[in-house]
């Protein structure tokens, strides 16, 4: 008899806002409850919440509500942020454009799409191009989401404007360089066109080296210089795919090492990231002919991954996956089997391949 996933254990966040457990994707939104109370940033993270999981995580614990709005749940049921969310949401025309950007990050986080999309668009937003564009990306990526595509970084509604942005000199460099790093992500998952990731991969590259000291965060440089790896490892340079990787673990861990404790988990979540990238990128170098040997630092990166974020089930799937390409069957059942005790969204995939 198999054991009962835990679910409903580790994702509670997703129907509290409090709960300062489970895998980092959980604990980030423990950080954007606290920090929505008291009315400061919701922070930037790394993971974005897939269209199917709150239809996973009902899969595994069918006594939790099946929900597409946070005011869906009874007011009994709500802890002292998820209410402040609430009330927000009943008051977001009257809320000023940064606070409604702060609640859609939330809802967005929480997988509420629907209910981010039927919020009226209209108001003070217009007044501030930051906060307009985030919020229309928010809105154009819940689209997608409810119809099921996680794949989109850049909307196609909004590639100009990105473009723009990222070619804007009296634009901040922060967001200079936010817009042509997720260009060139967009096309490294999409159409994998070379001559447009180099162009926004070099362009994000120009601004980081020349970026004045202490102009970039430490987590935005390491995303960036993340994603611009994308351009050496398309051309099959894995010499200089590793270099910048290098790079971006350096201001990684040069970030979790000066995190606050209300950024810790952030930080953390930033370095997991990396490493899963890290461990994809010796895989195929060490299936190339030109470097030999990396199938074992692939694994070594991937169970950094496991060893920051051990209740997270994709982490411990991810490893597996790459073990069974490697021959360790053995140690890639392990691995599946403890994503499947670990639950959403995760424990079908991982009950399947542990045969």
């Amino acid at each position: 008899m198999m054991e009962t996933p835990r679910t409903a254990e580790l994702l509670a966040a997703y129907f509290d806002l409090r709960s300062d457990r489970g895998p980092l994707h959980a604990r980030v939104l423990c950080v954007m409850g606290r920090n929505l109370l008291r009315g400061q940033p919701i922070p930037a993270c790394q993971s974005v919440t897939h269209s199917t999981l709150r239809y996973s995580i009902r899969m595994d614990a069918p006594h939790l509500p099946l929900i597409d709005d946070p005011r869906a749940l009874p007011p009994h049921d709500r802890s002292p942020e998820w209410a402040h969310l609430c009330g927000l949401t009943d008051n977001w025309e009257a809320l000023p454009v940064g606070d409604r950007l702060r609640v859609a990050r939330v809802l967005h986080k929480l997988g509420f799409w629907a209910t981010l999309l039927k919020l009226p668009a209209t108001g003070d937003e217009e007044r501030d191009r930051h906060h307009q564009r985030a919020l229309t990306r928010l809105r154009h990526i819940a689209e997608a989401k409810l119809q099921g595509d996680d794949s989109g970084v850049v909307p196609p509604e909004m590639y100009d404007d990105y473009a723009a942005t990222a070619s804007d000199e009296d634009a901040p460099r922060e967001e200079r360089v936010s817009a042509a790093v997720n260009l060139a992500v967009q096309h490294g998952r999409s159409d994998r066109d070379p001559k447009k990731v180099a162009h926004w991969a070099g362009a994000a590259q120009d601004l980081l080296v020349h970026a004045p000291p202490g102009s970039l965060s430490l987590r935005l440089a390491s995303a960036a210089w993340r994603a611009i790896s994308f351009m050496p490892f398309y051309q099959g340079d894995h010499t200089a795919t590793a270099a910048m990787l290098d790079e971006a673990e350096r201001l990684a861990v040069a970030a979790v090492d000066r995190a606050t404790d209300d950024d810790r988990v952030i930080a953390v979540e930033n370095l997991r990231v990396l490493y899963g990238t890290r461990g994809a990128a010796a895989a195929v170098a060490g299936d190339s002919a030109a470097v030999a040997g990396d199938s074992a630092a692939a694994t070594a990166f991937y169970r950094r991954a496991v060893d920051l974020d051990a209740e997270d089930p994709q982490t411990h799937v991810t490893l597996g996956d790459h073990l069974v390409r490697t021959g360790d069957l053995e140690a890639a059942h392990d691995a599946f089997a403890i994503a499947a005790q670990l639950g959403a969204p995760c424990t079908r995939y991982a009950r399947e391949r542990t045969g």
